[in-house]
């Protein structure tokens, strides 16, 4: 089985959102809420898993909490 790597774009894009999410995180504010899109065959699982998975490792001492919604037909 052959292991996946993130594209550039990929790449540049979870980099983008770990340093928005942490950013977002420190901040003092009771929503925090944050939004990823992206266009249809970009890679948004294979890219929100590697997110997930980074900012795990780089936050271990917060409780994080997260919510996946698709909306389909």
């Amino acid at each position: 089985m052959s292991v996946k790597t993130l594209k550039t774009y990929q790449e540049q894009a979870v980099q983008e959102l770990l340093m928005k999410s942490k950013l977002l995180l420190t901040k003092n504010i009771d929503k925090k809420t944050i939004i990823f899109q992206s266009p249809t065959g970009s890679g948004k699982t294979f890219m929100m898993s590697n997110y997930i998975r980074e900012l795990i490792n780089e936050m271990s001492d917060n409780d994080l909490c997260f919510l996946r919604i698709s909306i389909g037909k």
